[in-house]
């Protein structure tokens, strides 16, 4: 787990877990190889972000990924009540009693209105993200945006895997949720709750 932003959200299913060695060395460097000459800069709102992206579609290496992070993932199911203030991770995935969780969730983390219901992992999007930082390369504060293939389908969690490493600065940050932080600059250190360090092959994993 990333502490303390697991611990202070995992209950309401707002999990943050860093899995080690879930790709080799060897297809790190074979992802980076293949996918170099795709790359292409962000173009818009370079106050924002400044580093180059390749977007590809493929359902084999979308379920490939899915194997290696499975049996951590799977337990990752969510309950949701009816107003949409309640929510709970349900433990070892199973669908449990009828009640929900009797604190309201963090309005940040909140799946919200209309989601009522239990939630199961059941894979990754095949639409994969390729990003590549250079020097001076940035992304600002920010939330991942859901992806909603049907309302029975969507992303919950961003699956998050890195492919080169043991480079200074490139951390991903986890900030306070109340952080009064402009997206337009770096958040300060008293700001910051976590922060993960770039490794080849690993994989983090949040909501």
């Amino acid at each position: 787990p990333v502490e303390p932003v697991d611990s202070k959200f995992a209950s309401y299913g707002g999990r943050c877990m860093l899995l080690r060695n879930v790709l080799t060395l060897q297809e790190c460097a074979y992802l980076v190889q293949q996918m170099s000459g795709e790359m292409e800069p962000v173009r818009y709102r370079h106050d924002y972000r400044r580093n180059d992206r390749a977007i590809f579609e493929s359902r084999e290496l979308a379920e490939l990924l899915w194997r290696r992070v499975e049996p951590s993932a799977r337990s990752l199911s969510l309950r949701v009540g009816a107003d949409g203030a309640r929510q709970q991770l349900l433990p070892d995935g199973l669908q449990g009693s009828d009640d929900v969780a009797e604190e309201d969730c963090p309005e940040e983390i909140r799946l919200g209105y209309g989601h009522d219901g239990v939630w199961h992992p059941v894979g990754l999007n095949e639409c994969l993200r390729f990003c590549r930082y250079t020097p001076g390369g940035f992304f600002r504060a920010h939330c991942d945006a859901r992806f909603e293939r049907c309302e029975d389908e969507q992303s919950l969690f961003t699956c998050m895997f890195y492919l080169d490493g043991a480079m200074e600065g490139g951390a991903t940050r986890f900030l306070h949720v109340d952080a009064a932080v402009s997206h337009l600059e770096a958040a300060p250190e008293d700001q910051v709750l976590a922060s993960v360090e770039p490794r080849a092959g690993q994989c983090l994993l949040f909501f």
